[in-house]
């Protein structure tokens, strides 16, 4: 009988224990989702969304071309961007290639060397997220940064800030942050 007892609130304690986590999961998630923030960079050369959007023919010449396999086919229903080329940086960020094949191989005009300078996307610091700003040793995104010092530095006490100015949006810091839920987001471009 004592057992039977122990079960009943040993399921009581379990299932009010994952009703508390799911909410505060569902809650967690729904300030960082939405329209404020997105999973992918746009490929170097983009001008404009709308403007890719309508020169892109989803031939995926890019795709193959990409040489550290960092641009990749896009799905996700109830996108602008399903089924065209991005860059998913949490799995691989763009390397910004001295040649840019991806540019090279575009018969369509989509993405051009002449706007190879313009950044990819916006990255934003959730502070939050980020071990750094809850008083943890962490400078993996500066460290790892490829324009370290110019667009991603650390303020006084060591906490990292980004200089938007500067970032060209490589995804790099997103790619390496060890951070549990995502410290590094890409601001929504407009899609």
């Amino acid at each position: 009988m004592a057992r039977l007892s122990q079960d009943v609130v040993s399921r009581k304690e379990f299932i009010r224990g994952f009703t508390h986590w799911f909410k505060s999961e569902i809650l967690n998630s729904s300030d960082e989702s939405g329209d404020k923030y997105q999973d992918y960079l746009l490929l170097p050369g983009i001008e404009t969304l709308n403007a890719f959007l309508d020169k892109c023919n989803q031939c995926y010449d890019c795709v193959e071309v990409c040489p550290n396999e960092s641009i990749r086919v896009w799905h996700k229903n109830h996108s602008r961007l399903d089924g065209y080329p991005v860059i998913v940086p949490k799995i691989e960020p763009c390397h910004f290639c001295d040649n840019f094949p991806c540019i090279d191989v575009c018969s369509t005009g989509a993405v051009q060397k002449k706007n190879s300078h313009l950044p990819l996307g916006v990255v934003s610091i959730n502070e939050q997220h980020c071990h750094a700003y809850q008083d943890h040793f962490c400078l993996t995104c500066v460290n790892s940064c490829p324009e370290s010092g110019k667009a991603i530095s650390t303020d006084h006490i060591g906490r990292p800030f980004i200089i938007k100015d500067k970032c060209t949006g490589c995804g790099v810091c997103i790619n390496v942050c060890p951070a549990e839920k995502p410290a590094i987001r890409i601001l929504h471009t407009g899609e």
